[in-house]
């Protein structure tokens, strides 16, 4: 099964190896490895709605090194949706970074635990604590449309649905609450924390794409 962010990360880097004069927008590949363009598309007909509740301070999480400041992001405005059979993916902006840059935070499902099902999800919890096995995931790109983007895979946070995508077709509702993101890597699907690499921390945030 394709994992959309993977696969859309390797479609940025073959085109900005490609031609770096080449704007690069947000990519995603369906089922039949097709790239599907994301200029500023909102994710259904009625768009998705987003949370912006505003982070007044740094939330702290505790990693190896013991409490530290991860920066405050919020989720911004949808840019794209992509489905399969068993999977489907949402594409939002992600605010608070550098605002020169382009950064993403992605919101997939999967078929790998069974259908899906509204309730609470504990992301830091199998199967959602590595993004090769998670059937609720999220993760971010910080300066996406770059040759090296940095990567991030939740550590911590609860994803609340609401109304699931039990058709993998891109519609579904639910909030997103203390969601930590730790800087990974990427390889083959497989997400590993960075020693030392830094965190974000996600201000509540809520998505419907089902209108």
């Amino acid at each position: 099964m394709i994992r959309y962010a993977f696969a859309s990360l390797l479609l940025a880097a073959g085109t900005l190896a490609c031609s770096s004069s080449e704007s690069t927008s947000p990519s995603s590949v369906g089922a039949g490895g097709a790239a599907a363009s994301t200029a500023s598309t909102t994710a259904g007909a009625g768009g998705a709605s987003s949370s912006t509740a505003s982070a007044s301070s740094n939330t702290t999480s505790s990693g190896a090194g013991g409490a530290e400041a991860c920066l405050p992001v919020t989720l911004g405005k949808p840019l794209d949706t992509d489905t399969q059979a068993g999977g489907s993916s949402l594409v939002f902006e992600l605010l608070g970074l550098d605002p020169k840059e382009q950064h993403l935070l992605y919101v997939e499902f999967f078929d790998v635990a069974g259908p899906q099902v509204a309730g609470s999800f504990d992301l830091s919890k199998m199967p959602e604590d590595n993004y090769a096995t998670c059937a609720h995931c999220v993760l971010a790109f910080e300066n996406f449309s770059t040759p090296s983007p940095t990567k991030y895979f939740v550590e911590a946070g609860t994803m609340s649905v609401t109304a699931p995508d039990t058709a993998y077709a891109g519609k579904s509702a639910g909030t997103l609450s203390n969601v930590v993101l730790r800087e990974s890597t990427l390889e083959k699907t497989v997400t590993t924390p960075v020693p030392g690499g830094r965190c974000l921390a996600l201000a509540p945030a809520t998505w419907d794409t089902t209108k």
